[in-house]
């Protein structure tokens, strides 16, 4: 099996280096710039490694750059300007598809532009294969197997202090910070929509007693959960203090115009930063006959997380194949195996009122 990883000089695409390494799974790296890619190489231990040179926006060069990958993993974010790029470049090389994509709309849009164009090549294409958007998704579709019909479902992010960012997602924000800043998309009577401005709510953790304020959030799941599951309404929230800071945050094109900041900061967390931040993800549906059911998933490092995440993905991709199509998670795996899986990297999950794990 050889996997291509795209931005594989950056701290995402590094640490899917490293999770492809641990696992005996054969890496090619791509990117833009060779000394990056030999330096990430160096860094991972991987020196022997194939590195193809391709810019996001030569479809020619990426396409042979994908040529023999069995998938590819995309770590290059903005997503906004590279993730229809390479994954039309993929499907045209007729390899798998992921990518560490969590910005909204560049996930709706590889459904709405390339859905005919993977099932026409037999490629599957899953997009958005991190922490927060594969574990909401299956635990989703888990949720609504509990209940006959679903009126309403809501997914909350709450993540720990500490952690930090890396230059990546600062930049992805950069790039999508009106969206964000707005609450990005609810998922209503049968269309996404633009959110309402202000939108909050509250949630209780389980075993605690505090009632915790959330506030609406562009989440990537909102794309995702309604392609399997049948609801009329889905929002997505996260703590009320990150969506109020991030309403603070100068316009995109202030953030943009300083791109020798972002530059000058750590690449990203060091690895204790990372493994100390935990996080909680719930998926709560109410059901049109009164019922309500919760799905609760924990862990922690959700950079470290989202490498698993993504190997795993595109390992299945290959070696379990999927259906063709730009597809939801819980459409190209099996839910709880995928989760239970992950038991292994410290996510611990259970459905409230049934069964867990």
């Amino acid at each position: 099996m050889k996997i291509t990883v795209y931005g594989a000089s950056g701290y995402q695409g590094r640490l899917v280096l490293a999770e492809l390494a641990r696992r005996g799974i054969e890496p090619i790296l791509a990117g833009r710039d060779p000394a990056r890619l030999t330096q990430a190489a160096e860094a991972t231990g991987l020196h022997g490694a194939q590195r193809r040179q391709a810019a996001a926006g030569d479809h020619r060069a990426l396409a042979r750059a994908f040529t023999g990958s069995d998938a590819v993993i995309n770590c290059a974010g903005p997503f906004t300007f590279t993730a229809r790029a390479v994954a039309a470049a993929a499907i045209d090389a007729g390899c798998h598809y992921v990518d560490t994509c969590g910005e909204q709309l560049a996930i709706k849009d590889l459904f709405d532009t390339l859905a005919s164009r993977a099932r026409g090549a037999g490629v599957s294409v899953v997009p958005a294969a991190t922490d927060g958007c594969v574990l909401l998704d299956l635990l989703a579709s888990l949720v609504a197997a509990r209940l006959d019909r679903i009126g309403e479902m809501r997914t909350v992010h709450l993540i720990g202090p500490g952690g930090g960012v890396s230059r990546g997602t600062l930049r992805s924000l950069a790039a999508t910070i009106e969206t964000v800043r707005s609450g990005g998309l609810v998922y209503d009577g049968g269309l996404w929509r633009p959110a309402s401005p202000g939108r909050r709510g509250e949630v209780r953790l389980p075993g605690r007693e505090e009632v915790l304020p959330v506030a609406g959030f562009a989440v990537p799941e909102v794309v995702t959960i309604p392609r399997h599951v049948r609801l009329a309404r889905l929002e997505g929230l996260a703590e009320a203090g990150l969506g109020e800071r991030l309403g603070d945050a100068p316009p995109r094109e202030v953030i943009a115009s300083l791109p020798e900041v972002i530059a000058s900061l750590p690449e990203g967390p060091a690895e204790r930063e990372r493994r100390a931040q935990r996080f909680t993800y719930l998926a709560e549906a109410a059901g049109t006959d009164g019922r309500r059911v919760r799905g609760v998933v924990e862990g922690s490092d959700t950079y470290g997380l989202t490498a698993a995440i993504a190997v795993e993905s595109a390992r299945r991709l290959v070696a379990e194949p999927a259906k063709a199509g730009v597809l939801a998670p819980a459409q190209a795996f099996d839910p709880s195996a995928f989760l239970d899986f992950l038991g292994a990297y410290g996510v611990r999950w259970a459905i409230e009122g049934g069964p867990g794990r």
